[in-house]
């Protein structure tokens, strides 16, 4: 292991979701997550999964997303006001997301942790192989 220093920590910032018994993404995100980028991931990405998922079942399909600031952004809950009318949980949407409440979903009580604990088993020799190794073990939870 060869340890290197930085004014700026590296990171990597991953999105995931679960729809009934599949995971969709994970999904990286470069850089800072803001609005405009999470608008894109939703409209280019993690939406047309879901649709492929759910077949013809997307009308009935809703979606909880976290109160967090990109997931708030204008054009955000226009998209998802478009996607998903009156069936998608998140702040300031149809079906308001509770004020200071705990994360309520099975990717915190579960996955995520689990995740964590798979990747970083030993610590990853750069950011390529930290999403290598979040990959290489999404892949294993899906074929379990």
């Amino acid at each position: 292991m060869i340890e290197g220093h930085t004014q700026y920590p590296q990171k990597v910032n991953v999105w995931a979701g679960i729809l009934n018994d599949t995971l969709i993404g994970p999904y990286f995100i470069d850089d800072n997550l803001n609005a405009e980028r999470y608008e894109a991931m939703l409209r280019n990405q993690i939406v047309l999964r879901i649709r492929e998922v759910t077949n013809d079942h997307f009308d009935d399909t809703w979606f909880q997303q976290d109160g967090a600031g990109p997931h708030y952004g204008v054009h955000v809950r226009a998209y998802l006001d478009t996607e998903f009318p009156g069936r998608w949980i998140g702040r300031r949407g149809p079906n308001e997301w509770p004020a200071r409440s705990p994360d309520l979903s099975p990717l915190y009580y579960i996955f995520w942790s689990y995740l964590k604990n798979k990747v970083y088993k030993t610590k990853p020799r750069n950011l390529e192989d930290h999403r290598n190794r979040i990959v290489a073990e999404v892949n294993g939870i899906i074929e379990i």
